[in-house]
């Protein structure tokens, strides 16, 4: 009969999404799309499937597929196309989802803190105060995620931008408008920088 050399048990889907939204991991976001291919459509896991999984998913918030581009699960080579209320609309959605709400809040960087935002809106009104996700390709750059303050329901954002002539420039207006919606929920904290 057939005999297993070895086995190997991956951590948890938390602790596999944590590592990579932090990080922005694109090679883990892959694999993560061939796994949801295989566990929601059928062994083996593919891209296609993995990508009809997310459409499914997508489908179920009001999302349908001819409404957007996703050809992998990295958002790599300029092969995804969302808009900013598409993005908004999911990230809305993963925050009212009890079953993880708490790992998808996790997963986003913390500005000022870790993760791609560790050195982002230092020093400002928005530090702490924003969990997102950045975006980053040639020309183009983007934050989504959420902006709060304490003992306030927190701001759901997304910044889409194309044709970007200075990546720096670009960040340093995200940040400031993190700021500002910070501030709105909380303008003490406007006033204390």
């Amino acid at each position: 009969g057939l005999r297993t050399l070895a086995t190997h048990d991956s951590p948890t889907l938390a602790v596999v999404v944590h590592e990579m939204g932090k990080r922005s991991n694109n090679f883990v976001a892959e694999q993560v799309l061939r796994t949801m291919g295989a566990e929601v459509m059928s062994r083996p896991g593919t891209w296609q499937k993995g990508l009809d999984a997310v459409a499914r998913y997508l489908d179920g918030m009001g999302i349908p597929r001819a409404t957007y581009t996703m050809r992998n699960g990295s958002g790599l080579y300029d092969s995804n196309r969302f808009s900013a209320e598409q993005i908004a609309t999911v990230i809305r959605s993963a925050m009212r989802d009890f079953r993880i709400s708490g790992e998808f809040l996790a997963s986003l960087a913390v500005s000022g803190a870790d993760g791609t935002l560790a050195n982002r809106m230092t020093g400002s009104a928005a530090e702490r105060y924003v969990r997102a996700k950045t975006g980053t390709l040639a020309n183009v750059s983007c934050l989504s995620g959420v902006a709060g303050a304490p003992g306030q329901k927190p701001l759901v954002f997304s910044m889409l931008m194309n044709d970007v002539r200075s990546p720096v420039e670009a960040r340093a207006l995200q940040d400031q408008a993190t700021e500002l919606l910070v501030g709105f929920l909380d303008p003490t904290l406007l006033e204390r920088r």
